[in-house]
């Protein structure tokens, strides 16, 4: 069995036990739903109640499992973070999948089990910062809406307004995605969900710094009272500050990044370029075992490299 196959039967045989595992979680939230409505079923289940209650236990350690885990409790994180109305098993069997019939599909048409191995660790990668990519800019998003929340609510407040309804104002004229996030925070209290807790898990939803100010801004004053329109005087300040100490950094930082892409993107140019030219010098490369060992040596060089300047034209907030 080639490394090509053995790679896809692994992504098709954990894409269908996540699948499996889905469906079963739903069928326990439907028997749970029915119990809490006091709803009983009009035929009797054919399933033992033990077998019920082994695979419910069995669901809550996978559960556990998949909390406890670094990797997955991200991924949750930036799926809410971006909003998605899908849940992460779903998200899971919906990449594994299709990645596993990529592999196949690079076998199938290179005939090479090296490219297969490499399109099911590669796509995941990508898939993975592209997430990312989203997530980070979502956030970068709300940090830029904060000052005008800020604002609107200093106003409000100014003409007489409660903190709750000035709160309340304020999200409602403020665009997606601050908007809906704040409101969600006020739908939260208006159920009975405790202020500090609503504001201290939308700021570790978020997890940005100028989050955590607002969000400790207003817990204090839920919690020990005061004068809000003052304390969020001193925020905007400090937003402003902080936007400000960005803006610099980018433009120092800019030549830098400017060069990292510039350096990384010469060598794929030239080449794209000599192949347009004489692409049989390419086809003697790839058929080559050196040649083939000499293209991923250079593609791992410039991963490295392109990840060191960035890391060189990084600095510190």
């Amino acid at each position: 069995m080639t490394p090509a196959l053995l790679v896809l039967g692994v992504c098709m045989a954990a894409a269908a036990a996540l699948f499996f595992a889905y469906l079963r979680a739903m069928r326990d939230d439907a028997v749970r739903e029915r119990l809490r409505a006091g709803v009983e079923e009009d035929e009797p289940e054919q399933v033992s109640l033990w077998k019920d209650t082994a695979d419910l236990l069995q669901l809550t350690r996978l559960r556990q499992l998949v909390e406890t885990s670094p990797l997955t409790r991200t991924l949750e994180l930036r799926l809410k973070q971006l909003s998605a109305p899908w849940a992460l098993p779903k998200v899971v069997l919906a990449t594994t999948i299709p990645i596993g019939l990529m592999a196949g599909v690079t076998h199938v048409a290179l005939g090479r089990p090296e490219f297969s191995v490499l399109t099911a660790l590669t796509v995941p990668l990508l898939l993975w910062w592209l997430l990312k990519a989203l997530a980070t800019h979502r956030v970068h998003r709300i940090e830029q809406q904060l000052p005008g929340l800020v604002s609107q609510m200093i106003t409000a407040l100014r003409s007489g307004g409660t903190p709750a309804n000035a709160l309340r104002v304020a999200a409602h004229n403020t665009r997606p995605p601050l908007g809906p996030s704040i409101a969600a925070v006020i739908d939260a209290v208006a159920i009975g969900v405790a202020p500090a807790r609503a504001w201290r898990d939308w700021s570790a939803l978020w997890r940005s710094r100028a989050c955590d100010l607002l969000a400790t801004a207003i817990r204090l004053k839920w919690e020990a009272g005061g004068e809000l329109s003052t304390l969020l005087e001193v925020i905007l300040d400090q937003l402003e500050a902080r936007r400000q100490r960005e803006l610099r950094i980018r433009t120092l930082t800019a030549m830098a990044k400017l060069s990292t892409h510039v350096l990384i993107a010469l060598p794929i140019a030239l080449a794209a370029y000599t192949w347009s030219i004489n692409p049989r010098l390419f086809n003697e490369m790839v058929s080559d075992p050196i040649g083939v060992r000499a293209l991923w040596i250079t593609a791992g060089l410039l991963v490295v490299g392109y990840v060191w300047m960035r890391k060189i034209a990084k600095l510190e907030d």
